[in-house]
């Protein structure tokens, strides 16, 4: 039962109670507050992850230790009171993640994409459905639910992974888009491979049930509901466009606006029976299709904001709702507990980015980034949603909560420590970067081109320099001057100035685009160099050739 405070008149004298609002928000608050004072040190110095830190401090407020937070006692059903919080942090996240990431992104790497989304989340399904069927002995079905909860990566713990000092140094912004392109989308896929299982249990395996769920599932809640959001997002997108330029807004807050999007996406969806994570995935898709709303989230460092309120509170929950009791009995063993949570850490995801890499070779392009890749694959709050729904719709189940509950603190302590013992292990090998032969991409001015503006006919090129691994390797050559041609005829001229001024005239990338820039140089090729100083020196060259030309034209003006 919930305690709450009592205060005793004769000597007014407060009687704190255990696990209330008053306690539970102090915790929180407190937590939060202490974090904040020291996140540097946790997460620049020490790369431990946030929902590692939370979780522990759950474990320890949990009833298992201090018994501070309880939500076993808290009014209505656990797995209710689940289902609902991770619905609402997986939706801002899906949505901070599909506003962040630039539109050049979906375009230019939706083929990496279509991998990762389709053979490889299948293969992630049936080999943890696999490891479960033999090595635990669970039901077909059952096992195919468990392998449909833990398929999609997490789009919470993914965040802590692409993000912060250790990603800056070590990995490439591309491997980090492709990283949370993929976890934004894939919590809503996985609604096809868990209503299948389900529906098999419920329904039995028959061709009536597959077409029951083709139609329900695939028509319905995942085209339908990535059709609403979509729609959402674009009228949103308009409206808040429209009020801006009729000032009808007084002071512009795109966080706040960003979490109404989301929560109004995932209630109107809900309501309707469709996949609320398409929806809101689809959703901020399209709201942030115009770049400008994916600027100003950057600037708003919306995905800061909801790491530190969000994703802290709910690994506090789950620390404290982890079920103890259920990780060693005669049904589950928690030896075999320990033998599945490594097979399916190791087997569920390396093995097949491995073997595929090559088909993603942008932005993948060595095997260390494919290792990086194929590794993180985190479970987290996606799998605990799909566990409480299960248990709702098969209450007598006694596989689904520990066995998930299990697999997701598995990830959260294995994912969480990896990123210390990879730093230690970079810097023990002398490595610079886990994206070997190319450094992070960032904007380079060609050192033949002169620093002033005048002497600019068009957008300058960002590129990737070639890493220099130690200091014994042979510099880069200077680049050639380039070679003076023949003076054109007037018609050409004019043409070459019509196209310089219409190259002065092209946008310049936006910084968002720049790893999608590859433009490689070796020390046994210096044509970009050339093609740069070029460009750069056409219009003066232009204006030395005209203005010779005129003097061989008009000998008695000069």
């Amino acid at each position: 039962m919930v305690q709450g405070n009592s205060t005793d008149a004769a000597s007014g004298l407060v009687t704190f109670g255990v696990n209330n609002v008053a306690c539970v928000l102090s915790l929180i608050g407190g937590f939060i507050l202490i974090f904040g004072y020291i996140s540097l040190l946790i997460k620049e110095r020490l790369f431990l992850s946030e929902s590692l830190v939370s979780t522990l401090v759950g474990i320890a407020f949990g009833p298992i230790a201090a018994n501070l937070l309880n939500p076993f006692e808290w009014p209505g059903d656990i797995q209710q009171i689940t289902l609902q919080f991770s619905q609402i942090v997986i939706a801002i996240q899906v949505m901070a993640a599909a506003v962040t990431l630039p539109k050049e992104f979906w375009l230019r790497r939706w083929k990496s994409l279509l991998i990762l989304l389709g053979p490889v989340m299948l293969y992630m399904w049936i080999s943890t459905a696999v490891i479960l069927y033999f090595v635990l002995g669970l039901p077909l079905f059952v096992s195919l639910i468990v392998g449909a909860c833990t398929a999609p990566t997490d789009p919470v713990l993914a965040n802590s992974i692409v993000n912060g000092r250790f990603a800056d140094m070590y990995i490439s912004i591309p491997v980090r888009r492709i990283l949370s392109g993929e976890s934004a989308c894939n919590d809503g896929l996985a609604v096809p491979l868990f209503y299948l299982g389900l529906y098999f249990i419920e329904k039995g395996a028959s061709g009536t049930t597959l077409w029951y769920w083709f139609w329900r599932v695939i028509l319905y809640e995942v085209a339908v509901g990535s059709i609403f959001g979509a729609v959402v997002g674009y009228i949103s997108r308009r409206m808040l466009r429209l009020s801006e330029r009729n000032n009808f807004i007084d002071k512009k807050n795109l966080l706040s606006f960003e979490v109404a999007l989301a929560l109004f996406t995932l209630g109107a969806s809900t309501i309707l029976g469709l996949a609320s994570f398409m929806a809101v995935f689809t959703c901020g898709l399209v709201f942030a299709w115009d770049e400008s709303s994916h600027e100003e989230s950057q600037q708003a460092q919306v995905q800061e904001v909801i790491d530190m309120l969000v994703n802290l509170v709910f690994f506090i929950y789950f620390g404290a709702i982890i079920p103890w009791s259920s990780f060693n009995t005669a049904v589950l063993p928690l030896w075999k507990l320990v033998v599945v949570s490594v097979a399916i850490l190791v087997v569920r995801r390396l093995p097949v980015i491995v073997a595929l890499y090559r088909y993603m070779n942008a932005p993948l392009f060595s095997v260390p980034e494919a290792i990086y890749v194929g590794w993180f694959g985190p479970m987290g709050v996606g799998a605990l949603w799909y566990m409480a729904a299960a248990k709702l719709a098969l209450p007598d189940d006694e596989w689904i909560v520990p066995v998930v509950s299990f697999l997701v603190m598995a990830s959260v302590l294995i994912y969480g420590i990896t990123l210390p013992f990879m730093h230690i292990t970079i810097h023990t090998i002398n490595s610079r970067s886990i994206s070997r032969g190319r450094e992070v991409v960032i904007p380079i001015w060609p050192s033949s081109v002169p620093h002033g503006v005048a002497q600019i006919s068009g957008p300058l090129t960002f590129i990737d320099l070639p890493k220099q691994t130690s200091e014994d390797d042979d510099p880069l050559p200077p680049p050639r001057p380039p070679p003076v041609p023949l003076a054109p005829t007037p018609e050409p001229m004019k043409a070459e100035r019509e196209a310089a001024a219409d190259r002065a005239d092209a946008p310049t990338p936006s910084s968002d685009s720049i790893d999608d820039i590859q433009v490689e140089l070796t020390p046994h090729s210096d044509e970009s160099n050339q093609t740069l100083s070029n460009l750069a020196m056409q219009p003066e060259m232009l204006d030395q050739r005209g203005s010779s030309q005129s003097r061989a034209q008009h000998p008695e003006s000069s």
